[in-house]
């Protein structure tokens, strides 16, 4: 079921075309809108809650035109990058101001206090004032304000940018079990793909106000339908050269004398220039006892399928993250592949050849051109 539409949604600011022809279906899910600063997320975000009027297209909630509507009239709860609480006020007065706003009795505002705070895990703490808080606390406020009226749907702005990395990555999982208690739709917006992977159901990424891609998330991240999305989503690496072939579905591409498949993309033919992304888990990596293994053209990977390149290199550092291990692989012509995987004692020598396989499925060839936006946040 359908519980937000965006048809054909423009947002222009003087000149500047912020957001053009957004299309969005979201049900009961958790949805995030990823990008890097300036793709237009946050202004789709903004058009939702009422607080920027789109220059066309409309703003359907349970299949009403909500697109006149003011903010208040919208039944949407926001949570913002900053938390933005009063800090002469209580916990429960923060939590409660929307429901003051609307008039609601204090009976009524009782009985959405004691529900949320149960919910949000803020029982025991409503005398409290901010300063009295932790940052998670702070966060959980945050949120219990956008929820007490119990929306429609709740809007977040990058709610944990002002995080550190262990208490954001706890947030993460408490707004995704926030989400499925609710059973609401949960629109989210970030720059930060660890995010968007760890708590959506599924994902639109924008690039220049545009969507490039829509879908599940797990589909988003295993199979980019362009060239930005595939250098957007995932730890990739990348190699550029020329398609030598064309057949079933696949390309080969010459990398300085590698035969490299990939998936090809639409716009690839034969002669032109393409580039091949694979992300950094789906690299296997071998430690050969001698370099002189530049006529091996073909091995294995740990999967049993044949692989589609097999790449020599030189194993330069080893980065211990526990659980696992990225290796940085300098494979020549100024060049450098990361590739993730289980700490291995073998891959710790640093200097030593290796060599470097994964499957055609794993990898996607595009175009050279044009040329996807540079910019990445983390």
């Amino acid at each position: 079921m359908v519980a937000l539409r965006l048809e054909r949604v423009t947002k222009r600011f003087g000149r500047v075309t912020a957001v053009e022809g957004v299309d969005l279906e979201i049900g009961d899910e958790f949805f995030a809108l990823l990008g890097p600063s300036g793709s237009g997320k946050t202004t789709v975000l903004r058009m939702i809650a009422g607080l920027e009027a789109p220059n066309q297209g409309r703003v359907l909630i349970d299949g009403a035109d909500v697109t006149p509507l003011a903010p208040y009239r919208r039944r949407i709860g926001m949570v913002f990058q900053d938390f933005l609480l009063f800090p002469h006020r209580t916990v429960a007065e923060n939590i409660l101001f929307p429901l003051r706003m609307q008039g609601v009795g204090a009976a009524e505002q009782r009985q959405h206090l004691d529900w949320i705070t149960q919910l949000v895990r803020l029982i025991g703490v409503e005398d409290r004032y901010p300063h009295q808080l932790s940052g998670g606390q702070k966060q959980r406020v945050a949120l219990a304000r956008g929820l007490v009226s119990r929306p429609k749907l709740l809007l977040l702005d990058e709610p944990l940018a002002n995080l550190d990395r262990e208490l954001r990555r706890e947030m993460e999982i408490e707004i995704r079990r926030f989400q499925l208690a609710l059973g609401i739709p949960f629109i989210y917006v970030t720059h930060n793909q660890e995010e968007a992977l760890t708590m959506s159901d599924r994902m639109a990424v924008m690039r220049a106000g545009r969507v490039e891609q829509i879908g599940d998330k797990l589909d988003v991240y295993h199979h980019p339908k362009t060239r930005f999305v595939a250098a957007f989503v995932g730890a990739n690496n990348s190699v550029a050269g020329t398609v030598t072939a064309l057949a079933d579905r696949l390309a080969t591409i010459d990398w300085h004398g590698h035969a490299v498949q990939a998936r090809a993309h639409a716009g690839l033919a034969v002669g032109a220039q393409a580039v091949c992304y694979v992300k950094s888990e789906k690299i296997a990596v071998e430690a050969v006892a001698d370099t002189d293994t530049r006529t091996q053209t073909q091995t294995q990977t740990d999967t049993g399928r044949a692989a589609a390149a097999a790449i020599t290199g030189t194993l330069r550092d080893s980065i211990f993250k526990g659980h696992y291990a990225d290796y940085l692989i300098d494979i020549g012509e100024g060049r450098e592949i990361t590739v993730s995987g289980p700490p291995r004692s073998d891959l710790f020598s640093h200097d030593r050849p290796v060599v470097l396989s994964w499957a055609a499925a794993d990898a996607d060839a595009f175009p050279a051109d044009p040329e996807p936006a540079a910019s990445r946040e983390a």
